[in-house]
């Protein structure tokens, strides 16, 4: 056979091997790709859609599980109904997560700590007079929880209890947690019970006090806000680290939109045009444009 006839060969055996891998490839490999992609895209739709049983599922191993699995069901429960769209919204669920949480009171307290903020995460006031039953838990955890709680769901009868913690020295989370949840509530029944904490010892309480009235539309809040716009005063704080910061800024240019004085255009046109943070400069902008009429250039 001549070197040609070899060459000639040679080359037309590695075409049909290309031909055949390109059949191989679009016969069998293509094709095997794509099922591989409908199965993962049909398993991904069936869990999404199921998505809600899983929160029954949470449920029943809480009721059920050994004393690990029941804390861990009940926090993946809540971070489950921190989704507003996977809330299972009918009454046999919501029966069903107050009377575990009822029983949950001789429990391990991490088991009744995320119950608790689980019902708050839902935002569902039908969970609020069950949550206030947690006020008088012993483990100051899962008191604190019932106490954000009520605040999450909005349970205005919760008011009368919630003003007696904040008026206690006893510990100051218990304080600013009632706070805080006074202040999500946004009734001004309890006004009077947040002006003499704006001059607390402790800033946070001084904060969030401010805060609370300022959702209240209360004036009385108007210095504190002001300061809480100002990175000097909050550079005085040195366990106020950077990202607080920020938290503590936003905030103040969210409530003084509904506080609307002309006392705080200086600080938001300073906020606007020179602080580091972008969303910072930007939530003031959009403050003053929408509140005040005004544009920064």
């Amino acid at each position: 056979m001549s070197q040609n006839q070899v060459k000639e060969n040679i080359n037309i055996e590695e075409n049909e091997k290309g031909i055949i891998e390109v059949l191989v490839h679009s016969f069998f490999v293509i094709p095997f790709v794509i099922t591989v992609f409908g199965v993962l895209f049909f398993f991904m739709w069936q869990m999404l859609s199921n998505e809600s049983d899983s929160a029954y599922d949470y449920l029943h191993e809480i009721k059920i599980g050994s004393a690990t699995k029941r804390w861990q069901s009940a926090f993946e429960l809540a971070k489950i109904l921190g989704n507003p769209n996977l809330v299972p919204t009918d009454e046999k669920f919501i029966n069903e997560l107050k009377e575990v949480y009822r029983n949950s009171i001789h429990d391990d307290s991490q088991v009744r700590t995320y119950l608790a903020l689980a019902m708050g995460s839902t935002g569902n006031i039908n969970y609020g007079e069950v949550l206030a039953e947690g006020f008088s838990d012993e483990n100051i955890q899962s008191r604190i929880a019932s106490i954000k709680a009520v605040g999450q769901v909005g349970f205005v009868s919760a008011l009368p209890e919630l003003n007696k913690f904040i008026a206690s020295s006893i510990d100051d989370d218990q304080r600013l947690s009632a706070i805080i949840a006074i202040g999500m509530i946004g009734d001004t029944i309890s006004r009077t019970h947040l002006i003499p904490l704006l001059d607390d010892d402790e800033p946070n309480i001084r904060w969030e006090s401010a805060v609370a009235l300022a959702k209240m539309n209360d004036e009385n809040a108007i210095p504190i806000i002001k300061e809480l716009m100002q990175r000097d005063y909050l550079q005085k704080f040195k366990e106020v680290d950077d990202w607080e910061q920020v938290q503590a800024i936003l905030v103040a240019v969210h409530v003084s939109s509904i506080l609307k004085s002309d006392e705080f255009i200086p600080h938001l046109e300073k906020l606007a045009l020179e602080d580091r943070n972008m969303k910072v400069r930007d939530s003031a902008i959009k403050t003053l444009k929408k509140v005040y009429n005004k544009d920064v250039g």
